[in-house]
């Protein structure tokens, strides 16, 4: 994170929904038509640039290497959004996402239309998001940015002061943030959330396994960063599933579901096999 400026990798995964809503994507009915309107200057460019390829791709050539990455963020989303709902059919009328970036579920998702949505993160993030957003339509019933820097502000007191209810159960939305976690920060966090949550709350949590190849990851990282001049962070909050469901137990909540993208490849329908490193995210649903 550059001060002054909103999150390259928030920036970098909204590019990719961007992508895939755009059609370059073998996950079937895919769509986000906010993840444009979000995107920085740069990363406008090079969807543009995207756009043009894919027009001069001849048809019948099968799904491209592009498509294949774009398709995990695809499909992450997709389960998160399916698990969303399913918490809002409940009769959850508070969601929060931590560390929401350039997240456009509250303008996009209908079913929050009569739930407060509370959307957490670094202020830098948060105030090219509102540069971004006067142009959508909120699909929420509120939605209130809760500016926390987590490197000095405590969460608790931020949602506290912002009008989140402890009393009344809220889904939390944890999505492309535990992997870059100490296990301090981590445990500090569920236990806030945990704290902060009423009987009936859930939390759908995105996390990554260890990957046993270490070189090709760190490889792979630093083209990644070269190419898109993003701030290096590093994967150092990487879990088993049974040491996640450790975590979450050891604060009074239980994992209720956990899957990986095989299973979502499945749902979703997905025509291309994932690529390889695309079996390390998994998401998670735990209740108190």
């Amino acid at each position: 994170m550059k001060q002054g400026r909103a999150s390259q990798t928030a920036a970098l995964v909204a590019y990719f929904r961007a992508l895939a809503h755009m059609g370059i994507t073998s996950v079937e009915g895919f769509s986000d038509p906010t993840a444009r309107s979000l995107l920085p200057p740069f990363w406008l460019w090079l969807l543009g640039r995207a756009e043009k390829q894919s027009q001069k791709k001849a048809p019948g050539k099968g799904v491209s290497l592009r498509a294949r990455i774009v398709d995990g963020m695809a499909l992450r989303t997709l389960i998160i959004d399916w698990h969303v709902k399913a918490a809002l059919s409940k009769g959850i009328q508070q969601v929060v996402i931590l560390g929401a970036g350039l997240d456009g579920r509250g303008y996009r998702l209908t079913e929050l239309s009569k739930a407060r949505l509370f959307e957490v993160d670094h202020p830098a993030t948060q105030a090219f998001k509102k540069s971004r957003t006067p142009g959508l339509s909120a699909k929420a019933r509120e939605i209130t940015f809760v500016p926390v820097d987590f490197e000095i502000d405590s969460l608790d007191a931020a949602l506290e002061k912002r009008g989140h209810r402890k009393d009344q159960p809220t889904a939390w939305i944890w999505e492309g943030v535990v992997m870059y976690l100490t296990d301090q920060a981590l445990r500090t966090t569920l236990r806030t959330i945990s704290d902060r949550s009423a009987a009936g709350s859930a939390l759908i949590l995105n996390y990554h396994t260890p990957s046993p190849q270490k070189l090709f990851r760190k490889l792979a990282f630093t083209v990644r960063r070269s190419i898109f001049g993003l701030v290096a962070e590093p994967q150092i909050g990487e879990h088993s599933p049974e040491e996640i469901a450790q975590r979450i137990a050891e604060v009074g909540m239980r994992v209720t579901q956990d899957s990986g993208i095989k299973e979502w490849s499945e749902q979703f329908h997905a025509s291309a096999p994932p690529l390889p490193h695309a079996y390390r995210m998994r998401v998670l649903v735990a209740e108190n």
